[in-house]
């Protein structure tokens, strides 16, 4: 995946100067109007760097840029200020509110090509040799991620019922994981797992039970209290001939989380993709801290 860099100021025009300059490097840009930011941050969770265009605004109405950092939501994101080069105050200012990096306009393109790549350089986001992306990247925006999952998960617990908070948590969870599929089990006093919740909602009916001594995956996670991590799983498999059988769903990876309260576990929660991608670590961790913080 090409790295994102957001564009972030009062018209996207003006940014047309930096995209050419850049275009040659193999990024993908979004340009997000400031007024707007507030209302965009998903979009901006998994950028690596924003380009901020100050020129048009006074500097009276700097004050707003401090919000970006103060957002921690994207807080994580490095920014470059686009900045007049009079008076000198401006780039002090710009500094001091926390914004990483500052170039004064006009300036040449050699500048911001050179810049932008030593600022994805220290946060992780440079191509090694074979093309692919710094796994470091990946495992910030992944602790970033989560850092903002638990804030999410944190205003609305009080705020929405007790279905609607845990199909919330699913959807976060599986868009986060790129699984098409995340399911949660209760877990039963006959040991059966019962089918609570499923998204994306509406693709899977609820209620439906599973026999836990029937698939082996389903007794360690429930009766040892230990995940499964599996990748290019065999149709033979009992637990994907279960899912296929109940839900007529192919599945190529899963990962099995048992979800546990008072050295019990109370729920399973699987993580389901259909294709030849692979479920990762960063997934596992997902999961892991944060069905065991929500449920």
């Amino acid at each position: 995946m090409l790295p994102k860099i957001v564009l972030l100021g009062r018209d996207e025009k003006k940014f047309y100067f930096v995209q050419s300059a850049l275009n040659n490097d193999g990024y993908q840009f979004e340009f997000i109007n400031l007024e707007n930011v507030d209302n965009a941050t998903s979009q901006i969770l998994d950028a690596c760097l924003i380009i901020l265009d100050t020129l048009p605004y006074p500097e009276n109405l700097f004050s707003q840029f401090h919000t970006l950092q103060q957002n921690d939501q994207i807080s994580h994101v490095p920014i470059l200020a686009l900045v007049k080069e009079s008076p000198p105050r401006l780039r002090y200012r710009i500094i001091s509110m926390g914004i990483s990096d500052y170039l004064t306009v006009p300036f040449d393109r050699l500048d911001l090509q050179v810049r932008v790549r030593n600022m994805l350089k220290m946060n992780g986001a440079v191509k090694q040799n074979n093309g692919e992306l710094d796994l470091n990247h990946h495992a910030v925006h992944a602790l970033h991620s989560l850092k903002s999952l638990y804030q999410e998960l944190d205003k609305s617990v009080f705020n929405l019922g007790k279905d609607r908070f845990i199909d919330n948590v699913l959807e976060s969870l599986r868009k986060l994981s790129k699984a098409h599929f995340a399911m949660l089990f209760t877990v039963t006093d006959n040991d059966h797992l019962v089918l609570t919740s499923v998204q994306p909602g509406g693709s899977i009916e609820s209620g439906c039970t599973l026999n836990i001594a029937d698939v082996p995956m389903l007794i360690k996670a429930v009766r040892l209290g230990e995940p499964t991590f599996l990748n290019n799983i065999s149709p033979d498999n009992p637990f994907v001939m279960l899912l296929t059988a109940f839900f007529n769903i192919r599945v190529k990876s899963c990962i099995v989380f048992p979800v546990s309260g008072e050295n019990t576990t109370r729920s399973v929660l699987c993580l389901l993709r259909s294709d030849d991608e692979k479920l990762s670590e960063f997934h596992y961790l997902f999961g892991i801290l944060s069905m065991g913080r929500s449920i």
